[in-house]
């Protein structure tokens, strides 16, 4: 009986990037010791896909080897009030929703949801940012229960 390995990393593109760089590692290399190739490390840095399933378990088994702290690492005893003060990386959104957030001032959880009290329309209204960015948003907000 074989018990499935829970991880506790959150493989985004920071997270994926993040751990490459605390390695030393180019692209190039990370992907020769993970037996894909370099475009699907850029592809998964760029936020175009995400590993899965046994990948997912293969980067935790050499982020725990190489003693790699991911940012996002689930906290269960954040609370509110701390995560007011989270980075947008935090929320775990595609690279384009970040950077249309940060254009419009935002760089905190707090900030966006200041915005998010003004309507979900007010998040339509930032160039760059569509009705999947918005989506992507409330989905991590929910998971986060920093709204309902």
């Amino acid at each position: 009986m074989s018990a499935k390995r829970r991880s506790l990393y959150e493989w985004n593109a920071e997270s994926i990037r993040a751990l490459r760089l605390h390695m030393g590692l180019s692209q190039q290399q990370m992907s020769e010791q993970l037996g894909v190739r370099q475009q699907t490390v850029s592809e998964w840095e760029t936020g175009v896909y995400q590993p899965r399933g046994g990948m997912c378990t293969l980067l935790t088994m050499v982020a725990e080897r190489a003693g790699f702290a991911s940012l996002d690492v689930p906290q269960e005893t954040t609370s509110r009030a701390e995560w007011l003060q989270q980075p947008l990386a935090r929320l775990s959104l595609k690279p384009r929703a970040v950077k249309a957030l940060e254009r419009a001032g935002m760089h905190t959880v707090g900030q966006v949801l200041v915005l998010w009290q003004q309507g979900e329309g007010r998040f339509l209204e930032l160039p760059d940012f569509g009705q999947r960015s918005l989506e992507a948003l409330l989905q991590a907000l929910r998971r986060h229960g920093l709204i309902y």
